[in-house]
């Protein structure tokens, strides 16, 4: 192959990556669908690229990454003060596979990633489901077919990689949730005799995040998976720590505001980038609840953490600031309609 091809080939599979689909990427470079199309197939085929197209449907094939070495989670990380910083922080994705389609908040997700290229993203917990690794017994006959394990591994192998390219190459944190611990849990209760082998715990299988129970940024910021239940979750976090607490588990999507005498603080629910319709919430039985897709965006300006800013999935579209970022806004009689 002369260079001027495989430059061609390149090209055009570093376009689809960026924009994630071919006819996007098309519409961007100017370069005509069936030509891109072509070098894109050409340079999975006779340079062995990976297939790097964002719809699900062309991720089902995406290996699983060996993992070369043992790694840990730490029970607490302390990370100095943040002076000046944008994150994103954000919980309870529940993915189970690459065939399970991508979110609303998960796509808002990505976009603001590439918007904002925060310097930090914060995993809140419970990216996977482990359904399969539960120890809860199946509620209805299509529970009983669970997704396998590697192929969760797989889903968050892919979205959590998508993520950080898509961030640029920012630090890295997960805050384990009950649900990744699921993994661990069940290892070490049928297969002890393993232990300290490669690939045999959750943190092994996702070495570019740094994972850890209970993360804190100063002396008065924390990331934890789940603190306090219920309603007032957020509030009695931070008022029984006196400390900002960014917390999931609840599915709720809350910023409260609490005033001690020394300072403000902040008592976030990250809500979930999982579809509150996916048949691992099939548990709800479809009632109502406080869950609320989205997730925040946190700002640090000379060294305090401004007020967190969440992005909400409402009325069909995920919004920020104001302003729609992912989705379709459906409008009815002059307004916004659901």
């Amino acid at each position: 192959m002369h260079d001027a091809l495989r430059e061609k080939l390149l090209h055009a599979h570093a376009a689809v990556r960026e924009h994630g689909a071919i006819n996007v990427a098309s519409k961007a470079t100017g370069i005509p669908y069936t030509t891109i199309r072509k070098y894109y197939t050409q340079a999975m085929t006779e340079l062995a690229l990976p297939d790097v197209r964002h719809h699900p449907k062309s991720l089902a094939h995406t290996p699983v990454v060996e993992a070369p070495q043992a790694a840990r989670s730490e029970l607490v990380i302390n990370l100095p003060p943040i002076q000046n910083g944008t994150a994103l922080a954000f919980s309870d994705c529940h993915w189970t596979s690459l065939i399970q389609p991508r979110s609303l908040a998960h796509e808002a997700l990505l976009i603001l990633a590439r918007h904002l290229k925060p310097g930090f993203l914060f995993c809140v917990g419970d990216a996977l489901d482990m359904g399969s690794t539960s120890r809860h017994l199946p509620l209805m006959w299509s529970d009983v077919s669970k997704p396998k394990v590697k192929d969760e591994l797989a889903a968050g192998q892919t979205h959590l990689r998508d993520l950080r390219e898509a961030a640029g190459d920012p630090e890295c944190y997960w805050i384990r949730g009950n649900h990744d611990d699921r993994f661990d849990k069940y290892l070490s209760a049928h297969a002890a005799a393993f232990e300290g082998m490669g690939a045999f715990t959750l943190a092994d299988w996702f070495q570019e995040w740094r994972m850890c129970w209970r993360l804190d940024v100063g002396d008065n910021v924390s990331f934890v998976h789940r603190f306090h239940n219920g309603v007032h979750a957020g509030y009695n976090n931070t008022m029984k720590s006196a400390r900002t607490v960014i917390s999931g588990d609840t599915h709720a999507l809350e910023v409260k505001p609490w005033n001690n005498w020394t300072r403000r603080l902040w008592g976030v629910q990250c809500g979930m980038i999982g579809d509150p319709a996916w048949p691992c919430f099939n548990y709800r039985l479809a009632q109502p609840g406080q869950q609320q897709p989205g997730f925040v965006v946190l700002t640090w300006k000379d060294g305090e953490l401004m007020t967190p800013e969440p992005c909400e999935v409402v009325h069909g579209a995920a919004w920020f600031r104001g302003e729609p970022v992912a989705g379709r806004v459906r409008v009815k009689a002059g307004r916004a309609a659901a």
